[in-house]
């Protein structure tokens, strides 16, 4: 397609992107259910999904390698045939759209929630779009150079953050470790792992630069975002104990109110919520881009751009209808998103890569 002329990203671009991507919706909104399912335990939980959702990484990377320049959704109809295909590519970008509304609804919720409560969500979230809209337009070359740039911004809260947190962390709030024993902690890991929807990354593969270090960029950078959220995890219950941490809507959040330097620099909660503002605002980039991207491959379409403002629209419009409140948005994330995220974020990859597999090479998946 013409939109990966002249737009290729750095491998160390794509390590940023892909940290951003994993640390995202989950840095704010993950340490509760996983207290609330494994207790001082959480933060075991966390390594497990993490080390998990490597497995899916490595079928993304041998599907890339098979068929390079491909994003996902072109693979489908490669290995599928066209109509099949298309029915598969078409789920994909439901997905990617459900996605979109989820994660714009979280931002405009935390948003009225804790920082500007007088401001109308559809107000916030539109002026969000607008930016989601541009970036996306201008596509994933931009959107790695952004990215670029504010990944230093990004490591020094983060740093900031852990150090001036340290002083309050109360070992004992960790014991006993395992103490219902592993499949509580098993069970914690499923709902944090379908937070990390890195399949969509996918969408932007074929855009990187070929070098033999691209696929351990992708390594790289989801290990380095799981080991903020571990540590950001292990915070959260040291510091605020598995009780409180588990019945907070936002336990980062509140974490960083518990920032106290010399009594003079408090109430710092501000490093915590731009923090997860970047990190999820090019989350919601890289989605919509896909999303985008992904209906012209499956229309036939010459270019995705023209199509950015009326799916942009479409997503606000959605959000309301679809994220009622914040307490039925967590009841469905915990209870229904692991199952309907992976069938995208591991089934249908693995399905697609057995096929790929078992089938005789052709000339055009070469190409």
């Amino acid at each position: 397609m013409k939109e990966k002329e002249n737009r290729i990203i750095d491998v160390h671009q794509f390590t940023i992107l892909a940290i951003f991507f994993g640390v995202g919706t989950s840095i704010l909104i993950a340490p509760a259910p996983l207290a609330a399912g494994a207790k001082q335990d959480a933060w075991i939980s966390s390594v497990i999904g993490i080390v998990a959702g490597l497995l899916p990484i490595a079928i993304y990377i041998r599907l890339s390698n098979r068929f390079p320049q491909k994003t996902v959704l072109e693979m489908n109809e490669l290995i599928f045939g066209k109509w099949l295909g298309k029915a598969v590519s078409l789920l994909y970008t439901l997905f990617f759209f459900l996605l979109s509304v989820l994660m714009l609804g979280d931002i405009g919720y935390f948003l009225t929630t804790e920082v500007m409560p007088e401001t109308p969500i559809v107000f916030i979230m539109a002026c969000l779009m607008v930016v989601v809209i541009m970036a996306a337009r201008k596509g994933p070359e931009v959107i790695a150079r952004g990215a670029e740039i504010f990944f230093p911004w990004v490591v020094i809260l983060y740093v900031m953050l852990v150090l001036m947190l340290a002083p309050k962390i109360e070992t004992v709030k960790i014991q006993p470790v395992l103490e219902n024993g592993f499949l509580p902690v098993l069970k914690a890991a499923l709902p944090f792992l379908s937070l990390q929807e890195y399949v969509i990354l996918m969408m932007i593969y074929p855009f990187v630069k070929v070098s033999k270090k691209t696929a351990s960029a992708f390594y790289v950078g989801t290990l380095i975002a799981g080991v903020m959220l571990v540590i950001m995890v292990l915070l959260c219950i040291l510091v605020l104990g598995p009780n409180l941490t588990a019945s907070n809507l936002y336990p980062s959040f509140t974490l960083a109110k518990k920032i106290s330097v010399g009594r003079f620099f408090e109430r710092v909660e501000v490093i915590i919520g731009a923090l997860w503002l970047i990190t999820i605002t090019f989350k919601l980039i890289l989605t919509f881009f896909a999303m985008a991207l992904g209906t012209s491959q499956v229309f036939q379409f010459k270019s995705y751009n023209f199509l950015t403002v009326p799916l942009g629209m479409l997503t606000i419009a959605m959000v309301l209808p679809a994220y009622t409140n914040i307490v039925y948005a967590m009841d469905f994330i915990r209870r229904v998103w692991p199952a309907y995220a992976l069938t995208f974020m591991f089934v249908l990859p693995l399905i697609t890569w057995i096929v790929a597999s078992v089938r005789k090479p052709l000339k055009e998946e070469e190409g």
